[in-house]
């Protein structure tokens, strides 16, 4: 299940498991900025496990 208004930056990959629960204004973002040199774009997947909650407002990085 995944509710309204979630946010999933996809780039490097999400992976969603069996029964997993994602509540309203979740952030799953999978790209991001080189903590060392901000002009460098990093993709790193995102997996979620089954049976996962998360709860409203969270945000997953990968």
């Amino acid at each position: 299940m995944i509710m309204n208004k979630c946010l999933m930056m996809s780039r490097g990959g999400i992976t969603i498991g069996y029964g997993a629960m994602i509540a309203a204004n979740a952030q799953l973002i999978s790209n991001n900025h080189d903590l060392h040199d901000r002009q460098i774009f990093t993709c790193k997947p995102v997996h979620i496990g089954k049976n996962v909650r998360i709860g409203t407002g969270a945000t997953i990085l990968a």
